[in-house]
């Protein structure tokens, strides 16, 4: 018996870590991870045997560094040890330690996912001459601080958790850069600025939750299915939805249909009317009083 009353301990059979679950109810699969690591490399624990096409699997291009005083001498070494590295995972799976600041600015030609856990980055450089193939890349708990660069031509899915920054201009410029871009999710990412503009064709999702400090949003996504604006505070802008933009060749077709979440938002008069009259927007969320905040 252990904290809350019911204690159950695992190992984890992607990663080869111990874990412990906790909870005064007896309910295994609600329960919260309580002891040892809350990550995996890519995804929850697991307990089953892992089928061939699961990227936790230990191969020869899958890299996993945990967050400690040999953090930059590991993320240095890994053109050495690694080359050809395909999934980059850097994670801190104890207290976060702002005392380790290591930084990433190599050149790894192969990478496609990259995956930066509650680590104290001073500085992430990942451009088209050092990382040309990134496909996916998630960063959490990322230092508001942090000197981040971030231009990548094949970038499809991008998510960042908890994010304050007084200068966000990097955003522009990824946002710029990844015009094949499908996914963009986040939460709490706070970038200081009026305004972010998404421009793909193969734009299908945006969240934006928490976003407390974006005013307005420009939106060239003619496939696009879902738009997140939840606890959007300041939203006193504009919503521009582009049928077309002068970077891109819109598809055959008509462009989709989406469904647009303002639950909790604070949106001005604007985007109300935006989300009224486009004919492509189906809005929930939203209620007609005062009461939404």
């Amino acid at each position: 018996m252990g904290y809350g009353g019911n204690t159950w301990m695992f190992s984890c059979e992607a990663c080869g870590e111990h874990y412990k679950k906790s909870s005064s109810e007896y309910n295994v699969a609600a329960a919260p991870i309580t002891g040892g690591p809350k990550f995996c490399y890519s995804g929850p624990h697991t307990i089953k045997p892992l089928p061939e096409s699961d990227q936790r699997r230990i191969s020869s291009d899958i890299l996993v560094i945990n967050s400690g005083p040999n953090c930059q001498s590991e993320i240095d070494n890994i053109p050495n040890i690694m080359p050809d590295v395909r999934v980059l995972t850097i994670r801190n799976t104890t207290g976060y330690d702002e005392s380790i600041q290591p930084t990433l600015n190599l050149s790894l030609p192969k990478l496609k996912t990259l995956k930066l856990i509650d680590v104290c980055f001073s500085k992430v450089n990942l451009n088209k001459e050092m990382t040309p193939s990134i496909e996916e890349l998630f960063m959490q708990n990322i230092p508001d601080e942090c000197d981040v660069t971030v231009k990548l031509p094949k970038l499809k899915d991008f998510s960042m958790h908890y994010y304050s920054p007084d200068d966000g201009g990097w955003v522009h410029d990824m946002l710029a850069t990844a015009t094949k871009l499908e996914r963009f999710e986040s939460y709490k990412f706070r970038v200081y600025t009026s305004e972010l503009r998404f421009a793909s064709n193969d734009l299908r999702y945006i969240r934006l939750h928490r976003a407390e400090c974006l005013e307005s949003l420009s939106i060239y996504a003619p496939k696009l299915e879902y738009l997140n604006l939840q606890a959007c505070y300041g939203m006193q802008g504009h919503l521009s939805i582009l049928e077309t933009h002068p970077n891109f060749t819109r598809p055959p077709g008509n462009p989709s249909s989406f469904v647009v979440d303002v639950t909790n938002a604070c949106i001005s008069t604007s985007i109300l009317h935006t989300l009224q009259s486009n004919s492509r927007i189906t809005y929930e969320g939203y209620e007609s009083d005062d009461d939404y905040y």
